[in-house]
């Protein structure tokens, strides 16, 4: 059956429509006439695959159409950065009173620029799941990559050839250190004789094996500790990019007491902190807020104080009256009872 993808929903799924009914079809360009075949039917939409794809000009990965990690390549660099500055404009005509003119999205690497990735391994097979599977796609190599990872992804490959029972592998690189964590059944003294001498910081089964404990990347000239499971942008040059727009609006708001709600690592904390009089960070990952208090040492500031725990208990509990607000959440996004808080407490600004 060819439909023709009229335009883009929120994931950047193509939409196409028969007899009323819309069709969701991942990868698909608008204003293309594609063959689909039908993978889900549900009473409101139907989900669809393309059939046999045209490779468009701007993939560069052999795996693309069938790997469930991106999502956007088959557009341009240009109609990506439409894509998701029309997404954004769109939620906020949607959800909001506000009427506002968007700025456009600052772009960054295409490629070589994720500093941390997690493989799933199975046997000799190493890499991505399918697209709403569990079934491994065999990946020799990851374009998003640091191509610093690519030696260590080598080693594994090496590894699963003779051992059978690795099932996960976490690779995180900053500059020249790099930190491989395993899961597995696996010997451990075996892991270690493998391993060791390759990497900064060697982690099986969330025992530290050798090296150190957390390495330390860099933001804007400071310095941060990250442990294995704490909270860090994958994109370097993005969060920089970030970091920076943020700066430029605490610099004119110059706050009295400014809360980092979800503050991670206390990067954002830290980084605003010569621009307010006071700031507390809140994160409910105690690991979290252990680098977050050791970076704080290593930038000596001290007018930051971390709390490690749920923003919407801290919230109900802490009686203060911030002046701006920075708010960086997890995925599923502002928890009810945190918007309630925040209204509540009248900000000035919320970032």
């Amino acid at each position: 059956m060819k439909v023709k993808i009229i335009d883009y929903d929120h994931l950047g799924r193509g939409i196409a429509k028969e007899n009323g009914k819309v069709i969701f079809v991942p990868k698909a360009k608008k204003e293309k006439l594609v063959e689909i075949e039908f993978i889900k039917s549900k009473k409101n939409y139907d989900l669809a695959r393309v059939v046999n794809p045209v490779i468009e000009d701007s993939v560069f990965c052999p795996y693309y159409y069938e790997c469930g990690g991106c999502h956007l390549q088959h557009l341009t660099i240009k109609e990506q950065l439409e894509f998701k500055q029309k997404k954004v404009q769109d939620i906020i005509n949607r959800y909001t009173p506000y009427q506002i003119s968007m700025p456009k999205i600052i772009p960054t690497k295409e490629k070589g620029y994720r500093n941390k990735v997690i493989f799933h391994i199975k046997g000799s097979f190493l890499g991505y799941y399918k697209e709403g599977t569990n079934e491994i796609i065999d990946i020799k190599e990851c374009a998003l990559l640091d191509p610093k990872m690519n030696p260590i992804i080598e080693k594994l490959r090496k590894f699963i050839e003779t051992h059978s029972s690795l099932e996960e592998a976490m690779i995180r690189i900053f500059k020249e250190e790099i930190m491989l964590s395993l899961k597995g059944k696996e010997d451990k003294d075996v892991i270690l004789k493998f391993f060791a001498s390759f990497v900064s910081s060697l982690y099986y089964n969330n025992e530290l094996l050798s090296g150190k404990k957390r390495l330390k990347a860099t933001i804007l000239d400071h310095s941060f500790y990250v442990s294995k499971d704490s909270f860090f942008q994958v994109n370097t040059i993005g969060v920089n990019e970030i970091y920076k727009q943020v700066l430029e609006q605490v610099k004119m708001l110059k706050p009295n007491l400014l809360y980092d709600l979800y503050c991670g690592t206390g990067t954002m904390s830290l980084l605003v902190a010569p621009y307010a009089k006071k700031v507390i960070g809140v994160e409910t990952v105690k690991e979290a807020i252990e680098n977050a208090n050791d970076n704080k040492k290593l930038n000596g500031i001290t007018h930051v104080s971390f709390y490690p725990d749920d923003v919407g208990r801290f919230l109900t509990r802490y009686k203060a009256s911030p002046d701006t607000i920075i708010v960086d959440p997890p995925r599923a996004g502002l928890a009810s009872v945190v918007i309630k808080k925040i209204i509540d407490l009248l900000p000035k600004a919320i970032i």
